[in-house]
């Protein structure tokens, strides 16, 4: 039995096991861009944990928040958001330009701006469309635009609504079933979008994925105790959640894929984090979770994430084919890259952070990675 699991209801302590999460995700999605070639799309089952984490922890923190001051104080969260995810962007796109320029490469202003104003996911899907490509390594960083589209709306809802965890509830549940819509919608009226970048980066047809986060948060809040939330947190949920992700993998019909897969692996990413973090009865995989290398690798998933991108791109611009030693020499200029981020870029940004007023100390968790 697990000993050191967190309270249920909304606070603003540490969550022992997300960082062991973090680091599966950050995992599933390296292995699977670095190593699994046409498989490579395996990737983007890490991409739909880590949204559902950033979803769950942000509403938490919220309510948390609420709870202690009596609102929720929204610049005091943009300028969280602002400090924990634009210090590593700089440097990152400072990096990638200057060794873009030695080696003679073209930087196309559209794709740095991109970065800085959240909008490759849509860039992305409309260079597809058009018959052309991105230059820059930009094209992982779609996912932080959906999470930032996201939190535009979600922050205000909460704290026009007082963080009422019933109205978060029913607000998560429409942010569920809306993006469904519009992907059929989508599908139905534009067909030639099916299977492209335009469904599967879109900030309308991806909220779900936050959604399902944000309604673990409410429900743990409004029924603690609840048969549906102990329902969620069991060894069978979890093995539901594995199930889900593997079934949307094997069902190849083209309707199903770009419509309710989403939803599907969404759900099933929730059934893994909700036991991973509340459950009693996987002591054993949450001492793997909670296990040093698991949450060190954990806490180096956002620098992971943004840098897996840069390795891939100066590997292939300094003459490395691709092969199995390749893909090692990514996996490890990655780590390398990330560990520099994290401790000469994020941590000294967090330092400063926690210098300052209380509200700006809260951890506003980017759960992309």
């Amino acid at each position: 039995m697990s000993t050191n699991l967190p309270p249920v209801t909304a606070s603003k302590g540490h969550i022992p096991g997300l960082n062991g999460l973090r680091c599966l995700s950050i995992m599933i999605v390296l292995i699977g861009h670095f190593f699994l070639g046409e498989l490579s799309g395996i990737s983007s089952l890490g991409v739909y944990i880590f949204f559902v984490i950033s979803g769950f922890l942000i509403t938490r923190l919220l309510i948390a928040e609420a709870k202690d001051t009596g609102n929720v104080d929204i610049p005091a969260f943009y300028v969280r958001r602002f400090l924990r995810l634009y210090p590593v962007l700089i440097v990152y796109m400072i990096v990638v330009v200057v060794f873009s320029r030695l080696h003679a490469l073209p930087t196309p202003p559209v794709e740095i701006i991109s970065v800085f104003l959240y909008f490759i996911n849509y860039l992305k899907a409309y260079y597809e469309l058009a018959g052309g490509e991105h230059v820059l390594p930009i094209g992982v960083l779609w996912s932080l635009s959906v999470e930032e589209h996201f939190y535009l709306i979600a922050p205000l809802f909460i704290a026009f609504v007082k963080a009422s965890p019933r109205k978060i509830l029913i607000f998560s549940i429409v942010m569920i079933v809306l993006p469904a819509i519009i992907r059929i919608a989508y599908v139905v009226n534009w067909p030639e979008w099916s299977n492209t970048n335009r469904i599967y980066m879109a900030s309308e047809t991806r909220f779900d994925s936050i959604a399902f986060g944000v309604f673990l948060a409410a429900l743990c809040e409004i029924a603690p105790n609840g048969k549906l939330r102990k329902a969620l947190c069991t060894r069978y949920a979890l093995a539901a959640g594995v199930g889900l992700m593997v079934l949307s993998t094997v069902i190849r019909d083209d309707f199903f894929r770009d419509t309710f897969r989403y939803t599907m692996r969404s759900a099933g990413a929730l059934l893994i984090v909700a036991p991973m973090v509340f459950s009693t009865q996987l002591a054993t995989l949450q001492k793997v979770t909670d296990s040093r290398i698991a949450d060190w690798l954990g806490r180096l998933s956002y620098s992971m994430y943004i840098w897996h991108g840069a390795a891939w791109f100066f590997l292939s611009n300094v003459g490395m084919g691709k092969s199995f030693v390749t893909s090692v020499s990514e996996m490890v200029l990655t780590i390398v890259l990330a560990v520099i981020s994290y401790y000469c870029v994020e941590q000294p940004v967090l330092r400063l952070r926690k210098s300052r007023p209380a509200a700006l100390r809260a951890e506003p968790s980017s759960a992309t990675p």
